[in-house]
């Protein structure tokens, strides 16, 4: 009971401090619960799926939020006509399977006007992705032409049939387990508009573990690794590429693998059959070749061309080619580039000695010098020469005489037999990630005769992903009935405090 006081004869509540510190508590105590109660509730990812929700994949993208997955049924799914597909949200776009979901598109063709001058005409890009996180999975991806644009950071593009060009334009990209081929019109005749090739202009970007059906991959930028990837085409690094790995890759009977960079790695990769060389540095400085086997070539093993120097070709077994190496310039002598400790079996020519060749230009033949270049030893140890015909009476493994290039070139430390390439342990840069992605789903069939490419719908089910994208928060959606309670509680506690507040009336 509280005390009381009597003032001229009135009874009064008095008024103590510990009133007072009770109201502030209760008041505190409301505020707390409020922000503990009234927390943003964000809107949970779900999966959509085409046609059964949406007709298509670009209404489904249209209603789409980030975060989202979108499955898309077998058959032929056709982006917008006269537009470009545009994904700017965080999706996941995944097809039932790879050879029956076809992902069709059809880019606006218009005429190039630069400065005022009509100059031909050409398509828009097919595709266009910017947002970051996205994944495109289980797709046949056609297009009438143009190019399908990967911009956004850490975009996976796996196990698709991609009959189109695609450039990797970000950070940190994936692209694995595609098969890459040319896109033919219903008549046979090939689309020049839409080979399969990809270009991969971004940075410390992944192509693994792809097949090449007459497919090309080609780096554009800097960091990136090319590695078990396999099948009929080529790979480079060109542009103002630097620093990138070419690794652990397999081609028969395509364009081997070029270099048109500097600080590039082409280390362990097997070349068969090419058509022109094996592995070859069209320009380019302080490049390293090691570990590969070029055999059956209808060019050099091994080339250097003008404009290139300190470069090393090292450890690789070169075998049954036109030529085993090909060290050359037109306009000048490439410099300070070594070739030691690799295998020369069987070449039909070991070096390329000619004085001159002819070329063919506009369905003319011109005739060039060709000024040869190279170091054939790193001043202690050659290469093994399956012709040489020298002894070795010490007994070192290195002969008692030069083997003879030309009549400027040689090799004076020749190896007697040929060099322990197993015995090599040359750890890769840092920054090369050579660690294959795990598949999102089941790799595409190739289309080899050998191999069925239209399995039985009973055997495909739809894909269970969970997209492994971060999405961005998503936007502050308030919980009505959660928030409306605590808004009350305030107001009754304001108002009290309000009350506690005024002056008492004198009765």
């Amino acid at each position: 009971m509280l005390p009381v006081l009597a003032l001229n004869g009135k009874v009064s509540v008095a008024k103590k401090p510990m009133l007072r510190r009770l109201s502030v508590s209760i008041f505190l105590f409301l505020v707390l619960a409020f922000f503990l109660v009234a927390q943003p509730v964000k809107a949970s990812p779900k999966t959509i799926v085409v046609p059964d929700d949406y007709p298509t994949i670009n209404a489904a993208i249209d209603n789409a939020i980030d975060g989202d997955t979108i499955l898309v049924k077998k058959g032929v799914h056709d982006g917008p006509y006269n537009q470009t597909l545009t994904i700017n949200k965080t999706l996941s776009i995944l097809g039932e399977d790879a050879e029956n979901t076809v992902l069709r598109l059809h880019p606006l063709w218009y005429e190039a006007i630069i400065l005022g001058q009509h100059c031909g005409w050409t398509y828009a890009a097919s595709a266009q992705i910017t947002a970051d996180h996205v994944v495109i999975s289980g797709f046949t991806v056609e297009s009438d032409g143009g190019i399908f644009w990967v911009q956004g950071a850490s975009a996976q593009v796996t196990g698709n049939i991609i009959k189109t060009r695609v450039i990797l334009n970000g950070t940190a990209q994936t692209f694995a387990y595609n098969v890459l081929t040319p896109s033919v019109y219903s008549n046979g005749t090939l689309n020049v508009y839409s080979p399969g090739n990809v270009d991969c202009s971004g940075t410390h970007n992944q192509v693994a573990a792809n097949k090449l059906e007459n497919g090309n991959i080609a780096v554009m930028g800097s960091y990136g690794t090319v590695f078990a990837n396999h099948g009929v085409g080529s790979i480079g690094a060109g542009g103002t590429s630097n620093s990138n790995v070419i690794y652990n890759n397999t081609l028969q009977d395509g364009g081997g693998i070029w270099g048109a960079s500097t600080h590039l790695t082409i280390a362990h990769n097997k070349v068969a059959n090419s058509s022109t060389d094996g592995v070859a540095i069209a320009w380019g400085y302080y490049n390293t070749i090691y570990c590969n086997v070029v055999t059956d070539c209808l060019g050099a093993g091994l080339l250097e061309m003008d404009k290139s120097g300190a470069n090393s070709f090292y450890a690789s077994t070169v075998a049954n080619n036109v030529w085993g190496a090909k060290i050359v310039g037109w306009g000048s002598t490439s410099h300070n580039t070594t070739l030691y400790c690799n295998i020369f079996i069987n070449n039909t020519r070991q070096v390329n000695t000619e004085e001159n060749e002819t070329i063919t230009s506009a369905g003319m033949n011109f005739s060039r010098k060709i000024n040869h270049g190279g170091f054939f030893d790193n001043g202690t140890l050659g290469n093994y020469w399956s012709d040489y015909a020298g002894t070795d009476l010490n007994h070192d493994g290195i002969g008692d005489t030069p083997y003879m290039v030309d009549v400027v070139r040689s090799d004076h430390y020749p190896l007697m037999e040929p060099f322990d390439v197993a015995s090599l342990s040359i750890p890769l840069p840092e920054w090369a990630n050579i660690t294959l992605p795990k598949p999102l789903q089941k790799p595409p069939q190739t289309s080899s005769p050998n191999t069925s490419t239209s399995p039985s719908a009973s055997s495909s089910t739809m894909p269970t992903h969970t997209p492994t994208a971060t999405p961005e928060p998503s936007p502050f959606i308030p919980e009505f009935p959660a928030l409306a309670v605590p808004l009350l509680l305030f107001a009754v506690a304001a108002g009290a405090l309000a009350v506690l507040k005024l002056p008492k009336k004198r009765r």
